[in-house]
This record gives structure tokens, sequence and C-alpha cells, in this order.
């Protein structure tokens, strides 16, 4: 199986990077490895996700990760990612 970033979700990581990383390299760095050990374990379990629409292929499929920091307003979060 093979994984597959997208460039926002590649933007994303290295923003919550960034956002970490001004209090601490450190926590930030492990919170990203977290997140890509993660990802990693889905080559464990290859029907996780949805099958993506435009492949129609049972092979190809899509997990959408979000992660919402406690500080922020959860809805508003939501909403922008799904607009």
């Amino acid at each position: 199986m093979k994984i597959r970033w997208t460039d926002p979700a590649i933007a994303g990581l290295k923003a919550i990077e960034d956002h970490i990383s001004l209090d601490s390299e450190y926590y930030a760095k492990t919170f990203i490895e977290k997140i890509l050990y993660r990802v990693d374990k889905l080559k464990d379990f290859p029907s996780v996700g949805i099958v993506v629409p435009e492949y129609e292929q049972e092979d190809i499929r899509e997990i959408i990760l979000n992660i919402v920091h406690t500080s922020r307003d959860f809805l508003k979060a939501m909403k922008e990612n799904t607009d």
C-alpha cells in the first residue's frame, strides 16, 4: 500500500508544526511524528477510509484528518473545512 499526501494536508502539517514550535520545537516535532506514525499505520488497515469517488477503485481510498486545537472555536473550524 502506498500513502500519498495531498498538498493541503502537507501544508496543514507544516502550519501545525510552525504553530507548536513557537512554544516548543521539541513538542512540535513530537506531535508531527505521532501524526505520521498513525497515518503510517493505515498500511496495516488498507480498507479504512472511503473509496475516492473520482476513481471508483477499491484500492484507492481517502481519509480526512482534521485536527482542531482546543483554543479554537470547534464549530467554526468544522464549518470552514466543509465549505
